[in-house]
């Protein structure tokens, strides 16, 4: 097995630093180790002369190519296309412009026939569905795609405004499951748009306490970041923590997915190594063809292989702008 050379540079033309236990590159945090370990059997050898290549890209285009050529015809029950453009997309921002680019698109549009059917049935989306979390996922993806169409504009309905009422039709459900209030608030915040400070309050009530356990303190601490209130930040900082303490190989790859993308959110060095040793234990775990084929896997899962969360979605480039992988997890 090939391992990373002890000293390069990264894209940026920084030098590695070749120290001991785990350097990275502070530029691009990615691994320089010289003795192999559990993150660096990660990397994937290349041809001689060439720069070892993260394993991790691999996991990201397979993925990819999965969900991609996976997308069912449409049905009242197919929701989760939204889910498979945030994923894909953050994964690979130029996936728009790559090899699955006709596919990407087909999925993207696929993404608006799910609104808009819900839309022909139901202006206002009040149903249980789409007015519990559902639309917010669709209004993040939206954004992610960075089409024509926008949330507040779409096809002639304003997305936002639909996704405030849900808000208050839904207000004893989000008491219950702040997992799902915080898909609606990290949706609200990235639009600019106002979250009222009584779902701040049910929000951030009870720290420390979390009904669905990691799942929904990473989902807290996501949503507490994009608000980032002075009472979201002491929110944030326990549910943080309690994510911190809990990430733990054992988990399954979602609780996995969403905890690290917590993490990544934190924007925190300390956490790096937490960050990369999860990401390892969801790659051990990864069957992709078995999970990428749904929206859920690929929104929690695939992110962090390039060291993105669902904050990330604001920070896209426009079409036609670069970014690509960010090469620092694998």
């Amino acid at each position: 097995m090939e391992t990373p050379p002890s000293h390069r540079r990264c894209p940026g033309g920084h030098l590695f630093e070749a120290s001991d236990p785990h350097p990275y590159c502070p530029s691009c945090r990615s691994c320089s180790l010289e003795q192999p370990c559990d993150i660096c059997r990660a990397w994937q050898p290349t041809s001689a002369g060439g720069s070892p290549r993260p394993r991790g890209l691999a996991v990201i285009e397979e993925s990819t190519r999965v969900s991609l050529t996976t997308t069912p015809p449409w049905n009242p029950f197919r929701l989760d296309t939204g889910e498979a453009v945030i994923g894909v997309t953050l994964a690979d921002p130029d996936v728009y412009r790559g090899d699955y680019s006709a596919l990407y698109h087909a999925k993207v549009l696929n993404m608006y026939i799910d609104v808009l059917a819900a839309l022909g049935q139901d202006p206002d989306l009040t149903s249980n569905v789409w007015a519990r979390g559902k639309l917010a996922h669709y209004v993040s993806s939206i954004m992610a795609a960075r089409q024509e169409q926008t949330p507040s504009s779409f096809f002639g309905y304003n997305l936002t405004s639909i996704l405030q009422a849900q808000l208050i039709l839904s207000e004893e459900y989000f008491r219950v499951n702040r997992f799902a209030l915080s898909l609606m608030a990290i949706a609200l915040c990235q639009q600019n748009e106002t979250f009222g400070q009584q779902f701040e309050d049910i929000l951030t009530a009870h720290p420390g306490t979390y009904l669905y356990g990691i799942d929904e303190a990473s989902m807290i601490t996501l949503a507490c970041l994009c608000l980032n209130t002075q009472g979201c930040s002491s929110a944030a900082q326990d549910a943080e923590k309690f994510v911190s303490k809990n990430l733990k190989s054992s988990l399954n790859v979602y609780s996995l997915g969403l905890g690290s993308q917590a993490l990544i959110a934190t924007e925190k060095p300390v956490y790096l190594r937490q960050i990369r040793n999860a990401v390892c234990a969801i790659k051990r775990k990864l069957d992709i063809s078995e999970t990428m084929d749904h929206g859920l896997g690929v929104s929690q899962i695939l992110p962090p292989f390039a060291n993105r969360s669902f904050l990330d979605i604001v920070r896209l480039p426009p079409l036609g702008q670069s970014q690509g992988h960010r090469l620092s997890i694998l």
